[in-house]
């Protein structure tokens, strides 16, 4: 098998067909007196409910989950103690300080804190002192060490990005972290299997059970902004989530004596598709989260792809199995200034298959995330491209790496009071086969290789066109 660096003369492509590819006071007060207080805002038609007309209101089982944000000059009545208020009646006795507010077309019911300084104060982080270039991260440095390694991953030292410019820094972190964590593993050959999207939902999800203190805690920890953040990136990919993934989390009724909240249970599978049971055997006050991710890639059928074997370069105690594809358009990026090569190969079902390495066919310093998440455009054509063929599952105690933070979880959305020892299983695998999609997109080459070999040590990802600021799964090749 030729060498990676064994490229041909660019050359003309006349005779290639592109075509052949396809603030101010507020008043409120102590009791239900409402119409006492007078309002700032001009007098309305807004409905006047006593205790009797609010349960009954949140009697509604068919309403959704109440995630909304308000304008505090909209509206009066008494604060809530923080959190998100869910629309039933057991959450109305749980928690029952109620804010009341007028949005034009009836009553809602919001939740928030007024005492900043308090225990239930809202998280406000400023990101943007935590931004950085993606240039300058590339030529960054950090401990990589496996005392640093939970401090390196989850404590804004790698805020690269922030929520605003639409990337998600949980997910970001999460991939750095796994990434520093596999090569350092002492093994003779690693090849590894992750998926930053399902790491972060993980993490998302517990943010989304929790209650204060827990989810303060975690907010700091991540770096992100708020709650509610997160609640609106879940919403919008829980199906993309449900394709690949199953989350479920089990959490003992014995050990609390607590009455589980059963209509905010079903409301979270139907909306962000996590699986709540509650687990009626164990007398151990410790929740179990576990999630599955097997994600599935296809190769189109005209690569006319086949399966080879061969020794990787540097590594000759056992042969790996390639995939040898024909004429292949791709993306390809060689810059020796920031000491990075890219490829990425379009797939089956608007996918992208990507490797990052050096020029020197060693693994990169440190992932380059927005380049990861840019859209690109195939301008290169390759008349033989070989690749390795990537089938990996991975079992792993996901929580051993995160003790001190999972110790003691309040999962005050589902059991209001009771503090958990949280432990997360994970099962991940990505896998290759072939596929028929007749191929639609065009594309315009300007170059053309021989042959490119990718048989060395590399980091590689996977990624969907029409998902954006979203890495589906990565992995390495190291030894």
């Amino acid at each position: 098998m030729s060498s990676y660096a064994n490229f041909t003369t660019s050359q003309q492509n006349d005779n290639l067909r592109s075509d052949k590819f396809i603030g101010s006071n507020i008043p409120w007060a102590f009791g239900r007196e409402l119409e006492i207080n007078p309002s700032r805002k001009a007098p309305t038609n807004a409905p006047i409910l006593n205790d009797r007309d609010m349960f009954n209101k949140f009697s509604n089982t068919n309403e959704t989950i109440d995630t909304t944000s308000f304008n505090p000059t909209d509206a009066w009545g008494m604060p809530i103690q923080g959190g998100s208020t869910s629309n039933n009646k057991k959450s109305l006795l749980s928690t029952p300080y109620i804010m009341e507010a007028n949005d034009k077309n009836g009553w809602t019911a919001t939740s928030t804190t007024w005492n900043q300084n308090d225990e239930y104060a809202e998280l406000e982080f400023d990101s943007k002192s935590n931004q950085m270039k993606f240039s300058s991260s590339l030529n960054s440095h950090h401990q990589t060490s496996s005392d640093d390694m939970l401090e390196l991953a989850y404590n804004n030292k790698l805020a690269g990005t922030n929520e605003d410019n639409g990337t998600c820094k949980i997910e970001l972190d999460c991939m750095s972290f796994e990434y520093e964590l596999s090569k350092q593993k002492q093994k003779d050959i690693v090849v590894d299997v992750s998926s930053p999207f399902a790491l972060g939902y993980i993490w998302k999800a517990i943010i989304l059970l929790s209650k204060n203190p827990s989810t303060d805690k975690l907010v700091k920890m991540l770096g992100i902004k708020s709650k509610d953040s997160i609640v609106s990136d879940m919403k919008r990919h829980a199906e993309v989530f449900e394709d690949s993934g199953r989350l479920e989390i089990m959490f003992p009724v014995n050990s609390t004596c607590q009455t589980p909240n059963s209509n905010y249970i079903q409301k979270i599978e139907d909306i962000y598709k996590i699986t709540v049971i509650p687990d009626n055997e164990t007398y151990e006050n410790i929740a179990t989260l576990n999630m599955k991710w097997n994600f599935l890639l296809e190769i189109p059928f005209y690569y006319q792809p086949k399966i080879a074997t061969d020794y990787l370069i540097g590594y000759k105690k056992i042969k790996t199995k390639f995939l040898e594809l024909t004429d292949v358009p791709i993306f390809l990026l060689i810059d020796k200034k920031i000491n990075i090569v890219c490829v990425e190969i379009p797939c089956s079902s608007n996918m992208i298959l990507g490797f990052i390495y050096t020029p020197a066919r060693e693994l990169v310093n440190l992932i380059p995330y927005e380049l990861i998440t840019q859209p690109k455009k195939p301008s290169v054509l390759v008349k033989k491209l070989t690749i390795p063929k990537l089938n990996r599952n991975k079992k792993t105690i996901y929580s051993k790496n995160f003790k001190d933070v999972l110790n003691q979880v309040h999962l005050g959305e589902i059991v209001y009071g009771s503090l958990y020892k949280l432990d997360i299983g994970l099962e991940v695998g990505l896998s290759i086969s072939i596929g028929k999609e007749i191929p639609k997109n065009k594309y315009e080459i300007v170059k053309s290789f021989d042959e490119i070999i990718i048989n060395h040590k590399c980091f590689y990802y996977v990624k969907n066109n029409f998902i954006q600021n979203k890495v589906l799964a990565t992995g390495l090749i190291n030894y």
